[in-house]
């Protein structure tokens, strides 16, 4: 299995449910585009209109991964955002639905998944911080720290929504 580096914040499954056709392109406004000198020293900004796939979108690279050496992990992505991403399309999709049934059996994961993107998306992380490196009191606590305490934050979430469903 290839390890993954493209790491979405926003789910591509969500992504395409804007798009009218499987084969359209999200219209993407990119906030800081490149610029170029010209020759009497002004700056142009590049086209900062893009039409681009859900894969180039919403995404970050190594986001979530964390280091030990040079082997680089992706279990943060793959088994705790993978899981809750795969809950959350099911959530989202039972609730586009007119099948009350199953609003009730998605509720709490539609939750579940609407908490997470909380904590996930790349502006809710403090500056200088990033999810697979846990820092407290200026001490690094290392990946498996920071791992155990992504996964505990999401049983925390479950079990909030549990209390209220």
């Amino acid at each position: 299995m290839s390890t993954t580096r493209a790491n979405h914040y926003v789910p591509q499954w969500y992504q395409k449910g804007f798009l009218f056709n499987p084969t359209d392109k999200l219209c993407y406004l990119d906030l800081a585009p490149d610029k170029i000198s010209l020759p009497n020293g002004d700056f142009k900004a590049l086209n900062s209109l893009k039409f681009w796939n859900t894969s180039q979108c919403f995404y970050q690279t190594d986001l979530y991964a964390t280091f030990f050496g040079s082997f680089i992990n992706d279990e943060i992505e793959r088994k705790l955002f993978g899981e809750i991403d795969d809950m959350g399309s099911k959530a989202v999709r039972a609730f586009i639905s007119e099948d009350q049934s199953e609003w009730h059996n998605h509720f709490s994961d539609f939750f579940t998944y609407i908490d997470t993107q909380k904590i996930r998306t790349p502006i809710s992380i403090p500056p200088g911080v990033r999810p697979g490196l846990l820092v407290y009191q200026g001490r690094d606590l290392g990946a498996a720290t920071a791992t155990r305490s992504i996964i505990a934050l999401h049983s925390s979430f479950t079990a909030y929504v549990r209390v209220w469903t």
